[in-house]
This record gives C-alpha cells, sequence and structure tokens, in this order.
C-alpha cells in the first residue's frame, strides 16, 4: 500500500508520511520525521480524521505504530480504497504491533494462508466422520470374529 497522509509528530508540525501497511489497531509509515519509540504521531486518515498511534518499533525510516484507538473496519477499507498498490509499495506483511516486536517479523500465518469458517467447518466434520466410520468398522471387526 502507498498512501500519503498529513501527520503531525514531536517537534514536527505539518509532516507527511507514506502508509504502507494499515489495520484496525496500528500502521506501518516511512517519514522523515525523527521518531522515537514511545512517540506518538497523528495521521490523517480518509473518513477517520485524525488518529494517534504510538511508535512501537522502527527501523530504516520505517515505523511501526500502535493507534490508541482502534480504528473500524469500515475506516481501514476507506483507506484501503484510497491508496494505491504496485512496485513502489514495499509490501511489508502485517506486523504484530506489540511492544519489543521487531521490524520485519511475520505472523506464523498470513491471512491469505487462513481457512475460511466454513471451510474449516468442513474439514472437522469430515475428519469427524471419518474417525466414527473407523471405530464403526473396528467394532464390526470385532463382534465379527466372535461368532
Amino acid at each position: 500500500m502507498h498512501l500519503q497522509v498529513d501527520a503531525a509528530a514531536p517537534n514536527v508540525p505539518g509532516a507527511t508520511a507514506t502508509i504502507h501497511n494499515l489495520s484496525e489497531t496500528g500502521l506501518l509509515i516511512e517519514t522523515g520525521a525523527s521518531l522515537s519509540i514511545g512517540d506518538t504521531i497523528e495521521v490523517e486518515l480518509p473518513r477517520a480524521g485524525t488518529r494517534t498511534a504510538e511508535v512501537v518499533w522502527s527501523g530504516d525510516g520505517l515505523f511501526g505504530c500502535r493507534f490508541t484507538e482502534e480504528l473500524t473496519s469500515g475506516a481501514v477499507s476507506a483507506a484501503l480504497l484510497q491508496g494505491s498498490f504496485g512496485a513502489h509499495s514495499i509490501g511489508v506483511a502485517r506486523q504484530d504491533l506489540t511492544p519489543g516486536a521487531e521490524f520485519g517479523a511475520e505472523n506464523s500465518a498470513r491471512p491469505q494462508d487462513k481457512l475460511s469458517p466454513r471451510v474449516r467447518l468442513g474439514l472437522k466434520v469430515g475428519l469427524a466422520l471419518l474417525a466414527w466410520a473407523v471405530v464403526a468398522g473396528l467394532v464390526a471387526l470385532v463382534f465379527g470374529s466372535l461368532r
């Protein structure tokens, strides 16, 4: 994602930032402002207005920030629609924005790799039926050998 937004950081009013990743809980930004872990930054998001976020990690001019108040999924969608995607995006996967998370650490499963609830339910029901079929076969084998 590549979305230019207005930002205000400590001692840097009127800065700009590029959002590269956005979720309900936080964002990954690139800015020329000098930020440190623990600093707060205010960003102007489409349809969500000014939002405050705390810097929880930094590296190579990128800053992982956690919102002080979570966004709605609608606000995230509105920002995504305003942003552009392509070769200029850095393509960083959603990061764990807990304090102490390392830059570049990926979650064990990416959202696109997860199965939908319907598919998971289908797998559970199918495996349960298979297990009962094995049990029924074993019972038939045991009682068949007793005759």
